[in-house]
Formats: C-alpha cells, structure tokens, sequence
C-alpha cells in the first residue's frame, strides 16, 4: 500500500466508525479522535475492523481502544484461519508426546512454529533423557520458554503492523536511524589535547 492508498484506506476506516460512535452509550471519542483510530488501524482491513467491532459492541458498553480492535481482529483471524498457537500446556504435552514417540530417531513434528522454538531452545536431548522426578520443573521451565517464545512473536508481529501504517518516507527514515545507531562513528583519543574526538 502506497502513500496515496493509504490515506484513502483512512478515510475509509473513519466513515466505517462514524456510525459505532452513537452504538455506544459510554463513549469518550470524538469525530477528531476518529482521525488517530484511522492512522492506527489502516493495516486492517475494512472487514476486520467491521467484525472487531461487531464483536465488542456484543460484548461491551465502552468504544473500544485502538489496542482492544487490533486485539479482537487478531483473535478473529486466529479463529477463522483456526492457527492459533497451543497453549503452554498444550505445547508441553506435544513436546512429550514427541519425546516418546520420535525420541532421537526421526523428525519432530510441531503443531506450530512457537512450539519448535521453544523446544528447540528447551534441549530436544533433554526431553528425551527428563527423568521423573523432574518433570514438575522441567514442565514449568518450558512453559515459561514458550510464553516467552509467543511474547516475542506477537511483539514482533505488532511491530510490523504499526510501521505499516506509517507513511514510506517516514518508515525510510527509521530504518536509516536504525542503520546509523547500528554503525555508530569511531571515536579516536586525541594524545595533545588529552580529549576524546569523533572522527568526522
């Protein structure tokens, strides 16, 4: 999406959440506060946030936060393309099942990516020798691995979609700043006047 669409693209999402405004009774956004929900909403589509909103107007009194549409279209997409990640407990007893039916001799297979991670990070050696004694710790280790695993993906995720609502030039720039923060200047040590200067 280029500049041009996508400040179109806003000034669609602004029209589709103009009516949801007088929908609920508690509401504290106004029609300029509308502008900020379209900047932060224009990598969704019209239909996502259409649904999102369907969803939470069943669910609550309150317009919802920008953060709380992007939730709802998430859990929207999961369950429509029915991908989500297992939970923890989930994942560790697949990572088991794995470890007792494949153990060292064939290939692993994994539900979904964040549980090959964490397993990965875990030790497949060490599900293979866990002992009984240990499996209450070494159950809780992993979970936390795979929350973690799942944080790190969902923040990743999120940071994607924010830059793509960010005009290019702007994205351009920052990822320039990222660049020169990554190579930063060398600093040589100046012997006669006893002072640090940068090398230009």
């Amino acid at each position: 999406m280029n500049d041009k669409e996508r400040l179109y693209h806003q000034e669609e999402i602004i029209l589709a959440l103009k009516p949801y405004l007088e929908a609920f009774s508690q509401n504290k956004v106004s029609n300029k506060g509308l502008v900020i929900y379209a900047k932060a909403l224009s990598n969704l589509s019209l239909e996502e946030i259409h649904a999102a909103m369907i969803k939470i107007l069943r669910t609550s009194k309150f317009f919802p936060t920008i953060s709380e549409i992007i939730s709802e279209s998430d859990k929207i997409r999961d369950f429509l393309q029915e991908n989500s990640a297992p939970t923890a407990s989930e994942a560790w007893q697949e990572a088991m099942r794995n470890a007792k039916e494949n153990h060292v001799y064939k290939e692993w297979v994994y539900s979904h990516k964040a549980v090959k991670v964490a397993v990965e990070r875990f030790g497949v050696m060490e599900f293979c020798l866990l002992q009984e004694r240990d499996m209450n710790i070494a159950r809780s280790q992993f979970m936390r691995i795979y929350e973690g695993v799942l944080e790190g993906e969902k923040a990743r995720q999120q940071y994607k979609d924010a830059l793509s609502c960010l005009p290019d030039a702007i994205v351009e720039k920052l990822k320039q700043l990222g660049k020169s923060l990554n190579n930063p200047k060398p600093y040589m040590f100046n012997t006669r006047r006893n002072a640090i200067s940068k090398v230009i």
